[in-house]
């Protein structure tokens, strides 16, 4: 990606670590560096990651178990929904345009911080990305599509998908959305 002066951009990076005893018990530790485009062979470094695996061989129920993780009960609605003669070029919430309530609930005994993320992000946003619910807590999320006014776009299919995870949970743990939406036809 290409950023301009004092913005910001976030990225994901995944570690695969080979399911050979050799590597239990090692830590390792490596560097991210940021790169210009304008000067290629100047690397400066963003941030230092350190991994330290387990000597022990565990199972992700296991692990599961170990951490409590088992208790950890929440829920995206609905999960699929289909909305159709969708208007173009202008920001509408989903939930009022279709008339369905979008909703987040943590059913756990416990407070957790969730994120909620689009895979399509140009299109469809949120008001809020992360929040906190308490135990038993529930929490209207509001999507926001926005499909441009071109031609292009006209009566076409959309299909977006909406992710919710807690925040800072290992293993992760998630529940999705499938928006499906038709646009409107001629102008």
């Amino acid at each position: 990606f290409i950023l301009k002066y004092g913005e910001k951009a976030l990225t994901d990076f995944t570690i695969t670590v080979p399911d050979k005893p050799a590597y239990l018990g090692k830590k390792y530790q490596f560097n991210i560096a940021v790169k210009s485009v304008e000067f290629p062979h100047v690397a400066i470094p963003a941030t230092k990651v350190l991994i330290d695996i387990s000597g022990d061989r565990i199972s992700v129920t296991q692990l599961i178990e170990q951490l409590g993780l088992g208790e950890l009960k929440f829920d995206l609605t609905p999960r699929e929904s289909y909305i159709s003669d969708f208007p173009l070029g202008a920001w509408l919430e989903l939930g009022e345009f279709s008339g369905r309530v979008f909703e987040l609930s943590n059913n756990s005994d416990q407070k957790y911080a969730f994120g909620i993320t689009a895979d399509k992000p140009e299109f469809l946003s949120f008001e809020t990305n992360e929040f906190v619910l308490e135990p038993q807590g529930r929490k209207r999320i509001q999507p926001r599509l926005l499909i441009p006014d071109e031609d292009i776009y006209r009566n076409r299919e959309f299909v977006f998908t909406v992710e919710a995870k807690v925040i800072g949970q290992i293993p992760e743990q998630k529940r999705f959305c499938r928006i499906r939406v038709r646009t409107q036809g001629e102008q």
